[in-house]
């Protein structure tokens, strides 16, 4: 008579022992790992691919904003210079006596 909660393959010596299991469990198993580590590795690889994409995505970054910042220093002593300038001109135009008589709305704006 067989015994239904037990498979149907033949007792072996071994059958009873935790961890021992029947051929074709044994194969179900094994196929499971296989499966398991391909899919670990497919993952793995992604994630791989996800940041050296995103490693260079910095790296392209980097290099423009180094470009911005050795621009902005040229440009810095131009922009001092020129406010300089715009202050020497708006003293001259307050001092005028044509800008403040026949613009007058523009002189309380400028020369507070």
């Amino acid at each position: 008579m067989m015994d239904t909660l037990h498979n149907s393959a033949p007792e072996t010596p071994y059958t009873r022992i935790p961890g021992v299991f029947d051929q074709k469990r044994n194969c179900q198993i094994y196929y499971g790992h296989i499966i398991a580590a391909g899919v670990t590795l497919v993952l793995i690889l992604i994630v791989t691919i996800m940041s050296a994409v995103t490693i260079n995505d910095v790296k392209n970054t980097t290099k423009e904003m180094k470009v911005v910042i050795e621009e902005i220093r040229q440009i810095l002593p131009m922009i001092t210079d020129s406010y300089k300038q715009a202050q020497a001109v708006k003293q001259i135009m307050c001092q005028d006596a044509n800008f403040t008589k026949f613009y007058p709305k523009y002189a309380m704006e400028v020369c507070q």
